[in-house]
């Protein structure tokens, strides 16, 4: 069973980074969940995917994590962190629209992240 971990830093990451560690960390969530829908790094047929958020994340007014590459039916856990991944420590989300997340179909588990900015999740 495959796994792979991507890494968000919201204020020392760059987009054009690949992700897949924390000194090339993504600096949006939607990059990592464009590469989780496309596949790319090798990714395509992972059983799971772990995205550690380190930050303030403003996910803006909507985004959504389609069907791509990797099928839609893998795992996917998205945890805060504040030095180390895995360290407990919590990062923020603020949305102020909908985050289309099909939790129930797709096993989306989120840890340590607190939410704010009148938005919702579905």
């Amino acid at each position: 069973m495959a796994h792979v971990n991507y890494y968000c830093d919201a204020s020392a990451g760059s987009d054009s980074n690949n992700g897949l560690t924390t000194g090339a960390a993504f600096a949006t969530v939607q990059k990592a969940e464009d590469e989780i829908v496309a596949g790319t790094d090798g990714t395509a047929g992972t059983d799971s995917f772990t995205v550690y958020m380190k930050g303030t994340f403003d996910a803006g007014s909507s985004f959504v994590l389609s069907l791509g590459a990797n099928g839609g039916s893998f795992p996917i856990t998205y945890e805060g962190y504040t030095t180390t991944p895995g360290d407990g420590g919590k990062c923020a989300w603020v949305t102020t629209g909908t985050y289309n997340a099909y939790g129930s179909r797709t096993g989306r588990r989120w840890r340590n992240i607190d939410c704010s900015g009148g938005g919702y999740w579905r």
